[in-house]
């Protein structure tokens, strides 16, 4: 009986943890306004940031700046293709 009795020691200590056993006798641990207010800090910080960075993502510019920034990255887009085409060329040649 005593082999049985350590067994069950054994599978309790290996597969449960402290919270299970607490629920299995219907117990819980208590809770520190820390462990209950940490979480929600840390949400709206990583919220704050996320909002933060959308907002200067999608900032307005002048007139003037969002065409300059458009010719610019459609004038590499072409001169990719172009390379890309002149690559394409070249290996069916």
């Amino acid at each position: 009986m005593t082999r049985s009795l350590e067994e069950f020691k054994d599978a309790l200590s290996d597969n449960l943890s402290l919270d299970a056993v607490l629920d299995k006798i219907g117990l819980q641990q208590k809770r520190t306004g820390a462990s209950l207010i940490l979480p929600v800090v840390g949400i709206f910080a990583a919220g704050a940031l996320v909002g933060g960075l959308l907002g200067l993502l999608f900032a307005p510019r002048s007139g003037r700046a969002l065409r300059a920034q458009i010719k610019d990255k459609v004038g590499h887009v072409r001169g990719r293709v172009q390379e890309e085409m002149g690559d394409t060329d070249m290996t069916h040649a």
